[in-house]
């Protein structure tokens, strides 16, 4: 019985022991993650978006599911990253909508993508479909929120705009 009591007590201190070394990672992970965020963030208010695409990255290199990372670099792959296509963005955002389905700024990093889209399809059902995408994707970002801004802290109107005189056309 007391062998028994030992190797009981023995193997719940390694337990307690091998938690606690989980939790002391975790914690590390967390701040390695909050600081990359807040990283690229900053590079991108002084428009480094290579090194905000990094940053983004060694999140997703910890957490693939980050919604905040996956909205910067998707947002980053539009136009910044020359070797992921608007298909890649738009394939990231949307996992980070679906993540983050309370996050009206993915929704309108969507739509835009969305519109470039479909400024770019020579089919003019599929393009239609496409606008009718976007200006959904926008209109129901911007319901409540009229003082979003993008990533590069653009107006999301811009590109609203663009998708009704593109639709008049």
């Amino acid at each position: 019985l007391k062998d028994s009591q030992d190797t009981m007590q023995t193997t719940l201190r390694k337990e307690a022991s091998d938690n606690k070394t989980a939790s002391e990672k975790q914690v590390q992970d967390l701040r390695k993650t909050t600081m990359d965020l807040l990283e690229a963030h900053q590079y991108l208010r002084n428009e480094h978006h290579q090194q905000a695409y990094a940053a983004a990255q060694r999140v997703l290199g910890r957490d693939k599911n980050n919604p905040e990372a996956l909205y910067i670099s998707g947002w980053l792959k539009m136009q910044y990253v020359k070797t992921a296509t608007l298909e890649d963005g738009i394939a990231e955002l949307k996992r980070a909508e679906k993540i983050a389905k309370d996050r009206p700024a993915i929704s309108a990093a969507l739509g835009v993508l969305t519109r470039r889209k479909a400024s770019k399809e020579q089919d003019p059902k599929l393009r239609g479909d496409l606008v009718h995408e976007a200006q959904e994707l926008l209109h129901g970002a911007l319901k409540g929120n009229d003082g979003l801004l993008d990533l590069s802290g653009e107006s999301l109107y811009g590109p609203l705009a663009g998708l009704h005189r593109d639709e008049e056309n």
